[in-house]
């Protein structure tokens, strides 16, 4: 089995859409969304036939298709954390865990993508905790 995303109607609770992931390693973690609640982010593994990438994907929730590239590439990072800041700017921070068991890095990303700045932080970054 795969992985899917379910979209429910918050007023009638009946599901509209199931977005079914091609395969078992393309399962959406750490599921975010904006301040608006108008776009969901989640980070995954290559899963589209049209991109070899794996990193933080962005999907506005109205969508009719699984995003088929990601926002911020993981490139040669291990992305393992994921919070979008929705008292501020809407930042989106992605823990780095690199080898599991040296300090990793923090990115912190505008929503469009854009890399703002890194900071290194402690052994296998994986969780944030907001306000």
């Amino acid at each position: 089995d795969t992985a899917t995303l379910t979209r429910i109607n918050p007023k009638t609770l009946k599901i509209e859409t199931i977005f079914r992931f091609p395969n078992g390693d393309s399962s959406p973690r750490h599921l975010c969304c904006n301040k608006m609640r108008d776009t969901l982010y989640f980070i995954s593994n290559s899963w589209s036939s049209h991109s070899s990438e794996s990193g933080v994907y962005q999907m506005p929730i109205q969508s009719a298709l699984l995003p088929k590239t990601p926002l911020i590439a993981e490139n040669e990072r291990t992305f393992y954390g994921l919070l979008i800041d929705t008292q501020g700017d809407g930042s989106l921070y992605v823990s780095d865990a690199g080898d599991f068991s040296s300090a990793g890095y923090v990115y912190r990303y505008t929503v469009q993508g854009f890399l703002v700045d890194s900071f290194k932080v402690g052994i296998n970054p994986g969780n944030f905790c907001s306000k």
